[in-house]
């Protein structure tokens, strides 16, 4: 019936309920991504494709931390810096329209929240930008995080998590975590890294990666 109502009603908390009451319920503490944008607020777009405004996306992550008042921990979006996670893939877009919005409005809401920035992938891929760039990029766009967050997967056959990574490349794997360190803090200080998803296929092999 009033205003508060009305936007907390505009979305679909029905599977996102499910899902975070249950694990809530059963003492497991989640780690939870805000991610994709709806056609209303990127001019009919796919989810990739970042809000027209900020506003859009720091409305949304109140909702979320307002009403799953147990989350602590937020991840911004999901590797954008490949493009087919983030359009325009630009550090600069992912700082003024996603992270920066959310990281106030989910502080504002939210006492004790962590708000990890960056989330990013190993490599740039096609029409991407690589981890290193992504950094220094997101320095530049004055970006607002609790943590920097990193998904660094293998990215060699043979690759283990202490070696085989490119020593002179801008990737960013388990085998080269020195130079995500290092990047990060030139650019924050500090900051804690949350390594938030990779993995090793070992049995069977997979014939690209072993």
């Amino acid at each position: 019936s009033d205003r508060r109502d009305r936007l907390w009603n505009a979305y679909d908390w029905r599977r996102s309920d499910e899902l975070l009451r249950g694990l809530h319920a059963r003492k497991i503490e989640p780690v939870v991504t805000l991610y994709g944008a709806p056609r209303w607020s990127n001019k009919g777009r796919g989810p990739q494709w970042a809000p027209t405004s900020g506003g859009a996306f720091a409305s949304f992550s109140k909702r979320v931390a307002q009403r799953y008042p147990f989350v602590r921990r937020f991840l911004i979006w999901n590797e954008p810096n490949q493009a087919r996670w983030l359009r325009p893939t630009t550090p600069a877009t992912y700082v003024t329209k996603l992270l920066n919005p959310a990281y106030k409005a989910i502080h504002a809401a939210r006492r004790g929240a962590l708000v990890a920035g960056g989330v990013t992938a190993p490599r740039a891929s096609k029409g991407g930008v690589s981890p290193v760039d992504w950094i220094a990029g997101m320095k530049k766009a004055r970006a607002k995080l609790d943590a920097y967050a990193h998904n660094p997967y293998p990215l060699r056959r043979g690759e283990t998590p202490f070696a085989g990574g490119c020593d002179h490349c801008e990737t960013i794997t388990m085998a080269t975590l020195e130079r995500l360190l290092t990047h990060v803090r030139r650019a924050w200080g500090a900051k804690r890294i949350w390594l938030t998803e990779f993995g090793y296929q070992t049995n069977p092999p997979d014939r690209l990666l072993g």
